[in-house]
């Protein structure tokens, strides 16, 4: 499984929508939008994919045009905290 980092996703979008969008191109694990603490989205999120679908959803969905705004779609880089 492999996490994707999604950017400048239109502020109403959902997890359902963006679910829909990257089920296209292949098999979607989960959506998970971040969101602001008054509940308004931030505009960004991440998405789990099969390892073998990732690939084609970056080439496809990178730069695509979803509801007026063009999306980023890169390799999600994990965030490690040193103790």
């Amino acid at each position: 499984m492999m996490k994707l980092y999604v950017a400048n996703i239109n502020f109403a979008a959902t997890e359902v929508d963006i679910e829909e969008l990257f089920s296209k191109y292949g098999e979607v694990f989960s959506v998970k939008l971040l969101y602001d603490k008054i509940g308004r989205s931030r505009g960004f999120g991440f998405v789990e994919v099969r390892d073998e679908d990732a690939k084609t959803m970056i080439n496809q969905l990178h730069g695509h045009s979803y509801m007026n705004r063009d999306m980023v779609v890169a390799v999600g880089k994990s965030r490690v905290k040193d103790d």
